[in-house]
């Protein structure tokens, strides 16, 4: 018996009031262990299918349907609190749902020592890298177990070293964890290497004009991008978005 999706979107159309059609017709689904990733040219709705999936916005036609209330969403901007500590804004999430101090000082030394931070714990934001910053917002998500992540380019304003450090990260937790997943990221060799699936949307208004089965297991050495099948496959989805791009 095939579990329900954790996400479902149906026909789904998105036409703003001043006339704007950012999406039309898009049908996707996600399930536990399914990591998702979204590439398409600029403005064609990867943002808004996002909104979409967190209940933020409502479509225009077609259904949006989630199976679960346990959702994670990762902005390009990390937006920490900067006058509290690494611990402090991990701790966040837990501590805005209610639960007991110590329980949410447990949950965030797990999320911490996931990414890799415990030794800056302390610390607070403005002492971080970029990608440091980045990892403690992964860690904020992490601390309530989300059984679905929503990421809207996460990495897109880090350097390239930090993009691949930091994409290996989250195919480890993603390998872990066996979370259902939707990436949103303008890097064809970054959607790859994360997902199970890539699908690539249209110009405005978008619609899926490429899907593409990711056959390599987890966990995924970071020398996989160098593989002769895995650059086969991101050819084949970097022509189809240049065609879309054209």
């Amino acid at each position: 018996m095939t579990a329900e999706p954790l996400l479902r979107l149906a026909e789904v159309g998105m036409r703003f009031a001043d006339g704007t059609a950012a999406l039309h017709e898009v049908d996707l689904e996600v399930s536990a262990g399914q990591f998702l990733a979204v590439v398409g040219p600029s403005g064609c709705g990867k943002s808004t299918l996002l909104r979409l999936a967190a209940g933020l916005a409502k479509p225009s036609s077609g259904a949006v349907l989630r199976r679960t209330d346990e959702v994670a969403y990762v902005f390009q901007d990390p937006a920490l609190l900067p006058w509290r500590t690494v611990r402090a804004n991990v701790e966040l999430a837990a501590e805005l749902r209610g639960l007991p101090k110590p329980e949410r000082r447990r949950l965030a030394a797990q999320a911490i020592e996931l990414v890799g931070l415990e030794q800056f714990a302390g610390h607070r934001p403005g002492a971080l890298s970029g990608g440091m910053r980045m990892r403690v917002s992964l860690a904020r998500s992490l601390t309530l177990r989300p059984e679905l992540f929503l990421f809207d380019e996460p990495f897109g304003a880090l350097d390239e070293i930090s993009r691949e450090r930091l994409g290996d990260e989250v195919a480890k937790l993603f390998g872990a964890r066996g979370f259902g997943a939707v990436f949103v990221t303008h890097s064809v060799t970054e959607a790859v290497f994360l997902s199970t699936r890539v699908i690539v949307l249209s110009g405005r208004p978008g619609r899926v004009v490429g899907d593409f089965p990711v056959p390599f297991d987890y966990p995924r050495p970071p020398e996989l991008r160098f593989d002769e099948r895995f650059a086969h496959l991101a050819g084949a989805v970097s022509a189809c978005l240049r065609g879309e791009a054209a």
